[in-house]
């Protein structure tokens, strides 16, 4: 990810509280959907669909 891309992430990020900071940073590490609302206790859609905010906030931020 170059740089433009990683501040356009953080500054997504920032509109987010940790627990989409936490499911990102698992993902990042190589965790499956399956695992991360395993570990964190969020259902599968939930995480689903909070990554899909999070994806219209990055996108306006590029």
């Amino acid at each position: 990810m170059n740089s433009i891309h990683s501040i356009a992430l953080a500054k997504a990020l920032e509109e987010f509280g940790f627990e989409v900071q936490l499911i990102v940073f698992l993902m990042y590490r190589g965790y499956t959907g399956k695992e991360i609302s395993e570990i964190t206790g969020i259902p599968r859609y939930t995480i689903s669909r909070r990554l899909s905010k999070l994806e219209k906030v990055y996108k306006s931020k590029k």
